[in-house]
C-alpha cells in the first residue's frame, strides 16, 4: 500500500477545512440564539417574581439573604422541608443569585431560633434537618407563650432568647 503523498491529501483538507468553517459558524450562530434566549428568560422570570410579590435576588443589605429565604419558604409546595430544598427553590426562583449553602443554612436555624419556623428534626452529619413552615398565628402564638412563660418554652424544647 502506498503511502498518500502532500498533493492528495491537499484537497481532502481543504474540505475539511471548509466543512469545519461552515459548522463553526453554524454552531456560534445557535450559541447567540440560546444566550439571547436566556437573558429573555431570565428577565421574564424577574418580571414574573415581582408580580408575585417576590423579593429580588439583587437585593443588598442587612436581612436580604434571610427575606429571600422567607420567600422561598412560602413558595414551597409541602410544610416541610430540608435546607437542600430550600437551596434548589431558591436556585430555581433566583438563578442569577449566588448560592451560599452555609448562609442559608445559618439562616434557617436562626429562624427556627427565633420561631418563624419550626425544627421537626434536627440535623447531623449524614441527615440534613426537617423543618416546619409555621402558619403566621402558630408563630405568633408560640412567641407569644415563650415571653410570658419562658419555662414552659424551654419545657417543650424551644430555645429562649
Amino acid at each position: 500500500m502506498s503511502e498518500p503523498t502532500e498533493s492528495s491529501i491537499q484537497p481532502e483538507l481543504v474540505s475539511l477545512r471548509t466543512k469545519l468553517s461552515v459548522e463553526i459558524e453554524r454552531d456560534e450562530k445557535q450559541a447567540d440564539l440560546i444566550a439571547k434566549r436566556v437573558e429573555k428568560n431570565k428577565a421574564l422570570l424577574h418580571a414574573v417574581n415581582g408580580s408575585l410579590g417576590m423579593l429580588v435576588a439583587q437585593a443588598t443589605g442587612y436581612g436580604a439573604l434571610t427575606d429571600n429565604v422567607r420567600a422561598v419558604i412560602k413558595s414551597l409546595d409541602k410544610p416541610r422541608f430540608t435546607p437542600v430544598d430550600v437551596e434548589n427553590a431558591f436556585r430555581a426562583m433566583f438563578p442569577t443569585a449566588p448560592l451560599n449553602k452555609p448562609a442559608i443554612r445559618t439562616t434557617l436555624w436562626n429562624m427556627a431560633k427565633k420561631n418563624e419556623i419550626k425544627t421537626v428534626k434536627p440535623g447531623n452529619n449524614r441527615e440534613p434537618a426537617v423543618y416546619e413552615r409555621l402558619t403566621e398565628t402558630m408563630a405568633l402564638a408560640r412567641t407569644i407563650l415563650r415571653r410570658r412563660n419562658p419555662a414552659a418554652a424551654l419545657a417543650n424544647g424551644e430555645h429562649s432568647e
